[in-house]
């Protein structure tokens, strides 16, 4: 399970710092393999847009919730095999549904040609992030992470490239119950029971090649 907040950035048509907004996210997951995992991933809270209408860039704000199921690679377990590390490293790609609403935005601020949203709106989000985490004990870990949704070009209630962006960067807890960890233990032991078998194979082939070539020399 993890816990995160941190701030957004709604891509807009003005300088960065007029549209970061607060945001949050709380995941859920499972570790299958030492490298691979799935989560759920609940996130949202507020974006802004910046009108550039009959009022140039009027900043407005409006609330959204995003659910998503991500699939999560970690890079050091996929390149250097599994051990219990200070510093691990990932990358997660995801898809989703997000929920926005509260739109703060108006017709009158608005272009003429606009996707103004008054109702709440549903549509698809993609996800793509990285992010690193940090052990501060056996199951707990402090981690940053960046992820970029791809959003609805009717997102910010403007017209634009065929995608909204809403850029978040987190920091937060997870916390391990375990499971995973013993089963990256029992993956890592039968990868050492085969290599060690693996090398005493090679040694009785070894000494048996020895053996008939004594024998041969003594014919």
């Amino acid at each position: 399970m993890q816990i995160q907040g941190g701030a957004g950035e709604t891509i807009g048509e003005t300088d960065f710092k007029n549209l970061i907004s607060p945001a949050a996210a709380l995941s859920v997951g499972y570790q299958f393999t030492p490298t691979f995992g799935i989560r759920g991933n609940l996130s949202g809270w507020q974006a802004k847009g910046a009108a550039d209408g009959a009022h140039a860039f009027d900043v407005y704000k409006f609330n959204y919730a995003q659910l998503a199921l991500d699939a999560t690679f970690d890079l050091c377990n996929m390149f250097g095999g599994y051990k219990l590390r200070a510093v691990n490293p990932y990358i997660f790609a995801g898809i989703g549904g997000n929920l926005r609403f509260n739109n703060g935005a108006t017709p009158a601020i608005l272009p003429a040609n606009n996707y103004y949203w008054k109702d709440p709106k549903v549509s698809l989000a993609g996800r793509l992030g990285a992010g690193i985490d940090f052990r501060v004990a056996q199951y707990c870990t402090i981690g940053l992470e960046v992820v970029e949704n791809c959003l609805s070009d009717h997102f910010n209630s403007k017209v634009g490239d065929i995608f909204d962006h809403q850029i978040n960067a987190l920091v937060g807890v997870k916390f391990s119950l375990g499971t995973a960890k013993k089963k990256a233990a029992a993956a890592a032991a039968l990868a050492a029971a085969e290599a060690e078998a693996a090398a005493k194979a090679a040694q009785l082939a070894a000494e048996k090649a020895a053996a008939e070539k004594a024998a041969a020399e003594k014919a």
